[in-house]
């Protein structure tokens, strides 16, 4: 079974809403997302179906492990790619 995919290429994470991987790790960075109710409400991901939950529950935690001890500079916008951001830190 192949995973389905967004527009952008990413994994879709919330089927609900079509939310894919990369949409939900550019808002947690943009807003400064810390919990999985906050993602929930600004997002919705996780409200419909509510099977997504632990796999939003995954990629919350994955992407505040990898979050920049440094504000963000504004020329170099989230592109949803952890592995691969310039903004990483070392």
């Amino acid at each position: 079974v192949r995973e389905r995919r967004g527009p952008d290429g990413s994994p879709i994470a919330c089927h609900c809403f079509g939310l894919t991987e990369a949409q939900l790790i550019r808002t947690i960075h943009a807003h400064q997302i810390t919990a999985i109710d906050q993602l929930m409400r600004t997002t919705e991901a996780g409200t419909g179906c509510t099977a997504c939950r632990y796999r939003l529950a995954l990629l919350l935690q994955r992407t505040l492990q990898r979050r920049p001890s440094t504000p963000l500079s504004s020329d170099a916008p989230c592109s949803g790619d952890c592995n691969n951001c310039p903004r990483k830190a070392s």
